[in-house]
């Protein structure tokens, strides 16, 4: 039973660099880049460990762990995909207000300020930021055409 374990353990090792490629230099190791790889990894482990423990075969826990390293890529796609449509979302809004705004003749400050306090978290952020370092830094938005 050892030895099959660490067979499947090895083969796992073996598709897990084929698939991701070789670890980067060692300068170049960063803990958001090893976490990146660290996470999948014991996840899989996890689901190794415990479809071996259920199935009683080592084999059905490698396909456990192929199952779970598919299942936090799935997550982690799912999550990008709801932060992009957000910004999307957001984007969409912002441009119509902005038009709106600007056609009624307020400036590119007052438009960005307005704006910002109107939508939602991530791009509201990045507005306010961007209103507050053009506020502290003294510059001067370009005027409407």
């Amino acid at each position: 039973m050892l030895l099959a374990v660490l067979l499947m353990l090895t083969i796992f090792t073996l598709l897990y660099f084929l698939i991701t490629g070789e670890l980067p230099a060692q300068e170049r190791v960063k803990p958001k880049k090893i976490a990146e790889h660290a996470i999948p990894l014991a996840i899989a482990a996890v689901f190794f460990t415990g479809g071996s423990l259920v199935f009683m075969s080592p084999l059905s826990g490698f396909l456990s762990a192929v199952l779970g390293w598919l299942l936090v890529a799935w997550l982690k796609d799912y999550l990008n995909k709801r932060e992009y449509r957000k910004i999307k979302e957001g984007s969409r809004d912002f441009i119509s207000s902005a038009t709106a705004l600007l056609r009624s003749g307020l400036a590119m400050p007052e438009v960005i300020n307005k704006t910002a306090a109107q939508l939602k978290p991530p791009l509201s952020e990045d507005f306010q930021a961007m209103y507050a370092r053009y506020e502290m830094a003294g510059s001067k938005f370009p005027k409407n055409v």
